[in-house]
């Protein structure tokens, strides 16, 4: 059942590639170029299926598929996140490297699609510092790799029926059940695009030359109109979903008789771009980072061009001498030692970011004197990787006569903490808070359950123990709006202020603060070489214009204060970024002690102001 080697697939997979890749490099008219990765998934149940899949008798048989999918994939992701953490420890700010020392860990295991959908939004802007951010698909195959030889052996004979059923119910888990952002990242509501594929592999072929062809025509036009009218938001992605999916199967199914447009396919520069997909998929975007993570400013058309051309020549220097070698040899060695070169490769990319990640944490305190030091985390205000359990009631919140005003929400709520202490310092006002990075301050979050413990202890306990005059939230609040969608984003924010003011607390949103094109001591240099010693420095941000929108339209409806950061530190794209040679944040949106205080002083005058 193993299918002859197709020019045409390896054309869709270079279409596919280049689409992902354009988007990655920020083309204005590529802005659905995501959807490639689906036109993968369909290829992957295709190939798979008719390759390894289809042949099953036995475990043994499944034993032999495993060996070959390691010796394919586990030697290039290696190899990848090696030379990524290291160009991570050498480029980028401790606070940043530390982030991608924990991924490269996730993408070693196989999870990394779980790990960024629990952590990330893969549309928002603190994502594109991320150089493992595009390898969440890549943890999707893998976990269908392992899950698929089982699912056809016990099916046997009703593979067909088998597949039908997994495909239906993934569908529908992802239309009507999962949550936006799982179901972009997760595998249960990934299998039904892989399922397409694998039931092509039993589908019998056009009856003539003529229809494959317009099959294929046409789905070269939906993968054309996907590209266009998908955009980058997980609002969409339910019901566009289809077109990527349906534009690989007529692909493919059209292409399964030899026609015309298949022939116009084969052209050597897209099928060896296609051949040499995967290299390109793993290298593209850790070459973007590091070469545009350091940038003020967009990168230009021309230079985006040149990063092409880099690319394409790393990722095929990487097939002909890492990818390719290593899959031969690999395939020709014994099970036991393809178990021991996968454990020792896997051991080396879990055990060297992990020692990594020990170390960057005495460059933080290096970097403190210059760049300040994270106020994302502290003793009340928790880390990505900590445990709900692990914030202390006791010491967090005193009780006592004091005045307390309360600062709930992320890391881009704590970092206010420290400078509104600063600026009360000389009042009776205690400033309590109660931070989870990466948690938005709501009660129910499906399918984020650590986040979902700490928010029920911050409304069931915090809150009503602190019994505060004033409650600060913050958040970065685009990256919730893309993982609950509009209208469950509008709702969940609104009850979740509704419930606040039924403390007796006045309540103050603060905006979505700036989000920078670079980290900002990366912008000024490392040590701070290229500020001017006095005076204010600004820098271009993105536009935080339609979740801010959205903001005031909620608390003007809610009457509740909120605090704009832009209206006070920003001129149209240009914010504020350091002051007197000193930057105010320690990336691309968190500020540091000296931000916080400058920061603080404008929210304590807002909140003033507005008093009754």
């Amino acid at each position: 059942m193993k299918p002859a080697y197709r020019a045409d697939i390896d054309a869709l997979r270079g279409l596919a590639i280049a689409a992902v890749v354009l988007y990655h490099f920020k083309f204005e008219f590529m802005r659905g170029g995501f959807a490639g990765v689906d036109l993968f998934f369909v290829i992957s149940g295709y190939l798979i299926t008719g390759a390894s899949l289809g042949r099953l008798e036995s475990l043994r048989d499944a034993g032999e598929f495993f060996k070959r999918r390691v010796a394919r994939l586990v030697p290039m992701v290696t190899f990848t996140i090696l030379a990524t953490v290291a160009a991570a420890w050498f480029t980028f700010a401790p606070s940043e490297a530390s982030m991608v020392f924990w991924g490269a860990r996730s993408v070693a295991l196989f999870y990394s699609n779980v790990f960024l959908w629990s952590k990330f939004g893969y549309f928002q802007t603190n994502s594109e510092l991320n150089p493992f951010l595009h390898t969440w698909s890549l943890g999707v195959e893998e976990q269908f790799y392992l899950v698929m030889p089982f699912l056809l052996l016990a099916a046997r004979r009703r593979a067909i029926l088998a597949l039908a059923v997994v495909s239906l119910v993934s569908f529908s888990l992802m239309a009507f059940v999962a949550k936006p952002a799982g179901a972009f990242y997760l595998r249960p509501c990934r299998m039904w695009e892989m399922g397409v594929g694998a039931l092509l592999v039993y589908a019998k072929p056009p009856s003539r030359p003529a229809i494959g062809a317009w099959c294929s025509v046409a789905g070269l036009s939906i993968f054309g109109l996907a590209l266009v009218f998908m955009q980058p938001t997980f609002d969409q992605l339910p019901s566009y979903r289809l077109l990527p999916a349906v534009a690989a199967a007529l692909v493919i199914w059209g292409g399964s008789v030899k026609n015309g447009v298949g022939r116009v396919l084969d052209w050597k520069p897209l099928t060896a771009i296609g051949a040499r997909s995967y290299s390109i998929y793993l290298l593209h975007l850790p070459l973007w980072i590091f070469i545009a993570a350091p940038s003020e400013r967009p990168i230009g058309f021309f230079l985006k061009l040149a990063l092409i051309a880099v690319t394409l020549i790393a990722s095929f220097v990487a097939f002909r001498f890492i990818e390719q070698p290593a899959q031969r040899r690999m395939r020709s060695w014994s099970g036991a030692r393809v178990v021991g070169a996968t454990v020792v490769m896997i051991s080396l990319s879990v055990g060297i970011p992990w020692a990594l990640a020990e170390k960057s944490a005495a460059i933080v305190n290096a970097d403190t004197k210059l760049n300040g030091r994270s106020l994302a985390r502290s003793e009340c205000a928790l880390s990505i990787f900590q445990e709900p359990s692990q914030y202390s009631i006791e010491k967090c919140v005193p009780t006592g006569a004091r005045e307390k005003w309360l600062v709930i929400g992320d890391s881009f709520a704590a970092h206010y903490v420290e400078g509104l202490r600063q600026v009360l310092a000389n009042e009776s006002i205690q400033v309590v808070e109660a931070a989870n990075a990466g948690c938005p301050p709501f009660r129910e979050l499906a399918g984020q359950e650590v986040c979902e413990k700490f928010s029920r202890r911050v409304f069931d306990e915090i809150i009503p123990r602190a019994k505060a005059t004033v409650v600060i939230v913050g958040a970065r609040w685009s990256r919730d709006l893309d993982r609950l969608g509009t209208v469950d984003f509008r709702e969940t924010l609104s009850g979740m202020i509704r419930e606040l003011k039924s403390s007796g607390a006045r309540v103050v949103l603060i905006d979505e603060g700036p989000e920078f094109y670079g980290s900002v001591p990366h912008v000024f240099g490392r040590r701070g070489s290229s500020l001017p010693p006095t005076g204010d420095r600004k820098l271009p941000a993105r536009s935080s214009a339609k979740i801010n929108a959205i903001l005031r339209d909620i608390t003007t409806a809610e009457k509740i204060e909120r605090f704009d950061w832009a209206e006070h530190f920003c001129e149209e794209e240009l914010c504020l970024a350091a002051r007197d040679g000193r930057p105010l944040f320690i990336d691309h949106g968190h500020l540091n002690e000296r931000g916080s205080a400058i920061s603080a002083e404008a929210l304590v005058r807002v909140i003033r102001r507005s008093s009754p």
